[in-house]
């Protein structure tokens, strides 16, 4: 894209240094800014060195463009009115029209050392031929009604070490002087479709092709901190760094162990406990461990962290005196020199006593998120091969929605037998499903990997992998975080990504006040990202019409019902002989989803109603995050018989009928497997048990979920027309093979997930 309007293009071919400029609406502030620069530019004039000043005015406001009005016949100036609206093309296009051997990037609000320009020639013309982008040494940030705060800037290490602090932080800031040739070989991004920062991708890529960043000595960027910024209002947007091969998975897993790798789990095992930080290790070694084991201690650290700030503003550094305390940091004496220098330009800046002993902040840089990179580390090693399919979940445990997802991976390696399909888990659990993913899937176990990560960090290493994933195919079910994170990255998503979403169902809360909250992913989950998916699917329609008829969406061809196909070989129903006591079985998940406490009633009601005449064994795992004990308490007619390995482990010979007795759900798995095994089911209608089960015609339905009256009397008309139990069961069996097949499953699913 070509600039909208120019004035003043210099016939001259060729100068010693560019400077370019991109202003937007900074207004008079750019007058600051130019003082500034002419000021260390004068310095290189005197030793012989020719220069220009490109603008670039990017959509820039009236205030703006009426002060450059007044440089448009300056010979030194250059300047651009353009319509980008984006700070990587105006970069580049400054870029392009540059003549000058070396080339200065600069935003129209920031400052300089005077030094500054000098400085990096004669770095530069000692390094001649290397791929080198200079940062000043130190950046001090600001502006009105904030403190002051001083960042030490670092060079380059090495690649690996780069590429493993550069993952979780942007380790230089937007200034930056090198080679003409330097900003040619890398130009900068645009910022769209959920990219961005320019300046971090420039820095990445720069390091990618072997190039380094160097922090050049005893020179000062002032950087000021504004409401409305490009960099406030791209946070605002939640942008993430597009893929770098810096960051490829192959590269990471090449690395030897980085350094703080030790704090971070592979997958399920248990993460060392180690913080890596350079106070330990200026520490004796005999206190190197209890110091560690305190920094590791969460329930510790919330008590001593309010305590350590408040000491820090105590002993803040003095001018000229070296703290020796961990506490404290050392202000350079060039910064010192360099903030006094400046205030004969911004009044804002001067290290008087206030600002030193009372408000200035200090910020490490290379210290910001240091621990995201080795965290990727981890994840990166668990990756054997880049993905065509991606399915966010929270978990894979024993439980309904992990066997639907483990479903769509069996369904998908035989629709497309060539994918490679990762399951990412985002939540710290044992997966103990995990070795039931076919060949052609595998497990990325982002929550256990990144359990010790601030949520910040975890959101910054979360879009890094997906981004180095290279997969533009993503499936979220049930997934928290996967949620949040495509709610803040909807313009990413839309540009980039094809989005299907699984839906279950709600789920239905009862507080001690006897009300009922309806909570789940249906609604804000999915109510927020709805006009970036692409396909929700779920596993019945009552789900569907349920989050039509409360959030009135029109776009009902993005719902598709995917009736789950059974995992169980159909067995045809036995009529048996009724014996005494009729036998029935329950089996579940224990938690309040599944009412144990109504079956608990239902068993004291037929025990009173007819003693003797009803036995029920239980089923299940209790869910200990809620019940301190097992709520299923063993009585006449009720039997809790321990925990089940899969359907297939219940004796179901000794039974007569299943029992379930959900609040809410979806279309259990467990419902459909008992049909295949020839059981009679008597069931709540939760969810779309419903779509199913028809009362009286393919089993019994009790409409009230939570009536212990209305589960008696199905009980007790399964008793008196125990002979018509086999027919509901065979109907049942119908509906399962001419909906629930795997040929169904497959064949709905290859209209809605395409490989192109």
């Amino acid at each position: 894209m070509v600039a909208a309007l120019c004035y003043n293009i210099s016939m001259v071919k060729s100068v010693d240094m560019s400077v370019g400029i991109t202003v937007h609406d900074e207004g008079y502030l750019l007058h600051k800014t130019l003082r500034c620069l002419f000021e260390g530019l004068s310095l290189i004039e005197e030793k012989g060195y020719t220069y220009e000043i490109l603008v670039n005015a990017d959509n820039s406001d009236p205030v703006t463009k009426k002060y450059l009005k007044t440089y448009e016949k300056d010979k030194r100036f250059t300047i651009f009115y353009t319509k980008f609206a984006d700070a990587g093309l105006s970069r580049n296009n400054i870029i392009d029209h540059a003549k000058g051997k070396y080339l200065c990037l600069i935003d129209g609000d920031d400052m300089v050392s005077s030094n500054w320009f000098l400085e990096s020639i004669k770095y530069l013309e000692a390094h001649k031929g290397q791929s080198i982008a200079l940062h000043p040494a130190a950046v001090l940030v600001y502006g009105t009604n904030i403190n002051p705060i001083y960042c030490p800037i670092n060079s380059s290490e090495n690649k690996a070490s780069d590429a493993v602090i550069m993952l979780g932080s942007n380790r230089w800031p937007s200034l930056v002087l090198a080679p003409r040739s330097v900003f040619v070989e890398t130009p900068y991004m645009a910022t769209k479709d959920g990219y961005g920062h320019e300046d971090y991708f420039f820095n990445t890529e720069v390091i990618a092709k072997g190039g380094k960043h160097i922090a050049l000595p005893n020179t000062v960027k002032f950087y000021r901190r504004k409401e409305g910024s490009a960099l406030e209002r791209n946070n605002a947007n939640h942008v993430i760094q597009p893929y770098s091969d810096l960051f490829s998975i192959d590269y990471f897993k090449s690395m030897p162990a980085p350094v703080g790798a030790e704090m971070f789990g592979d997958g399920n095992s248990k993460a060392a406990k180690y913080v890596p930080t350079n106070f330990s290790q200026k520490l004796p070694k005999p206190l190197q461990q209890p110091y560690l084991a305190i920094r590791n201690n969460d329930s510790i650290n919330s008590k001593i962290i309010p305590v350590a700030k408040a000491i820090k503003k105590v002993v803040r550094p003095r001018v000229g005196k070296k703290k020796e305390s961990f506490l404290g940091f050392d202000i350079p004496e060039y910064l010192l020199a360099a903030w006094r220098d400046i205030n004969k330009i911004e009044n804002q800046l001067y290290p008087n006593e206030y600002n030193l002993n009372d408000r200035l902040e200090y910020y490490e840089n290379d210290g910001a998120n240091r621990r995201v990179g080795p965290a990727f580390w981890h994840l990166a090693k668990q990756i054997p091969t880049l993905p065509d399919y991606i399915i966010f979940v929270p978990w894979l445990i024993a439980g309904g929605a992990e066997r639907l997802v483990l479903n769509y991976i069996e369904a998908l390696a035989k629709i497309y037998p060539k994918w490679n399909i990762a399951v990412v888990t985002t939540e710290k659990k044992q997966n103990v499903w995990a070795d039931k993913l076919p060949k052609n899937a595998y497990l990325i176990d982002f929550g256990n990997t990144a359990a010790r990560l601030l949520e910040e960090e975890k959101e910054i290493l979360f879009s890094r992998l997906i981004t180095q994933l290279k997969c533009k195919r993503l499936h979220i079910a049930n997934s928290a975080l996967a949620y949040r994170w495509v709610a803040k990255h909807k313009e990413l998503i839309k540009a980039n990504y094809c989005l299907n979403v699984s839906i279950f169902c709600n789920d239905i809360v009862t507080h001690k006040d006897g009300g009922e909250e309806i909570c789940g992913y249906t609604d804000p989950a999915l109510f927020e990202i709805f006009p970036v998916v692409n396909k929700i699917f779920t596993d019945n329609q009552k789900v569907i019409d349920y989050i039509i008829e409360t959030n009135g969406y029109l776009e009902k061809d993005k719902f598709k019902v995917h009736y789950q196909p059974t995992c169980v070989e159909i067995v045809a129903p036995k009529q048996k002989e009724l014996k005494k006591p009729m036998r029935l079985f329950w089996a579940s998940r224990i938690n309040p989803q599944k009412q144990p406490e109504v079956l608990v009633e239902i068993a004291k009601a037929l025990e009173k109603q007819a003693p003797g005449e009803f036995m029920i064994d239980a089923y299940g795992t209790v869910d200990k995050t809620i019940y301190k004990d097992n709520p299923i308490k063993r009585s006449k007619s009720l039997r809790y018989r321990g925990t089940f390995s899969g359907f297939s482990s219940l004796p179901l010979n000794q039974y007569d009928a299943m029992l379930y007795t959900a609040k809410y759900d979806g279309l259990p798995n467990i419902v459909l497997e008992a049909i295949a095994a020839g059981m009679p089911v008597i069931t709540s209608d939760a969810g779309g048990v419903g779509e199913i089960i028809k009362d009286q015609k393919t089993g019994l339905l009790v409409k009230k979920v939570d009536s212990v009256d209305d589960f008696v009397d199905a009980i007790t008309y399964a008793k008196q027309h125990y002979e018509e139990l086999p027919a509901y069961a065979k109907a049942a069996q119908k509906v399962l093979e001419e909906e629930h097949s795997w040929e169904s499953f497959i064949n709905n699913l290859k209209k809605d997930i395409k490989n192109d």
